[in-house]
């Protein structure tokens, strides 16, 4: 796979969510950045939100880094192959594997810009983990019977 790009201008916004340590447990609310890249992806694949990568971009996640994991991998294919519905896509040539990287950009893309405006709701969450779990919970994907300190910890890219 190679390198996967961000637009620049979500530096900030991927920084508070994978680099930024939260007081409350000195880590980031995503430990890395193929953690937000995946779970960014499958949002803006959720929601329908694909967005282009117009103007400048940026290295989000190495290519080495992301194939160094069967599970991203296996994201970024499934998202490809449920986009196209075209067992094509598979193929690992090098069209079909920049295809599926485009798409997972696209979608990542989307997904940044939906966590920006649930940030964006919850001013009042410097950090964003509460405006993150709000908008979970709002949306019906996370249940209201989950503690917000111990969900991410179950939750594996």
């Amino acid at each position: 796979m190679r390198t996967i790009r961000r637009l620049t201008n979500d530096r900030d916004l991927c920084d508070q969510f994978a680099k930024v340590p939260h007081p409350d447990t000195g880590t980031s609310i995503f430990q890395t950045y193929r953690e937000l890249a995946c779970f960014a992806a499958l949002l803006g694949f959720e929601q329908n939100r694909r967005r282009d990568l117009v103007g400048a971009t940026e290295v989000f996640v190495d290519g080495r880094i992301f194939a160094g994991s069967d599970q991203a991998l296996d994201i970024a294919y499934l998202l490809a192959l449920a986009t196209t519905r075209d067992q094509d896509i598979l193929r690992e040539d090098e069209i079909h594997q920049e295809q599926v990287a485009v798409l997972f950009e696209e979608y990542a893309a989307g997904g940044l810009q939906i966590l920006g405006e649930w940030l964006r709701a919850e001013p009042s969450d410097p950090h964003g983990d509460r405006a993150l779990f709000t908008a979970l919970r709002k949306g019906c994907y996370l249940d209201d019977q989950v503690a917000a300190e111990t969900a991410l910890d179950r939750v594996v890219f």
